[in-house]
């Protein structure tokens, strides 16, 4: 089948995708104890000292808070905060998926 370029084009506005991201990030917060919040962020400080080469997201989600890391590499498991970050996902039983083209962390809500 035979498409025009115009068929490739992604058709959500970017603006608006960014704006709706950041409005349910924050109903989103709403759902979480500050230490719950302060976790996440602890999470994302030990996730970005190892993954200082990548983007690295914080997500509010309805049942978890999720750390995002984009385009992760077999480079960034030589660093040495890596096992240190390791230990502490082990430790706090927080779920890790690891997709094709990122990793995310998951901490379940209490």
């Amino acid at each position: 089948m035979y498409r025009t370029d115009d068929d490739l084009v992604n058709k959500q506005d970017h603006v608006a995708a960014f704006l709706d991201a950041k409005r349910r990030n924050e109903e989103g917060r709403n759902l979480y104890s500050d230490e719950e919040v302060q976790a996440g962020e602890e999470l994302k400080a030990q996730v970005e000292d190892v993954y200082f080469r990548r983007r690295v997201f914080l997500n509010y989600r309805d049942n978890s808070i999720a750390i995002k890391v984009t385009a992760p590499k077999v480079l960034d498991t030589y660093a040495p905060e890596y096992a240190e970050l390791t230990k502490y996902v082990e430790s706090h039983n927080i779920s890790v998926k690891k997709l094709a083209k990122s990793i995310i962390f998951h901490i379940a809500k209490q």
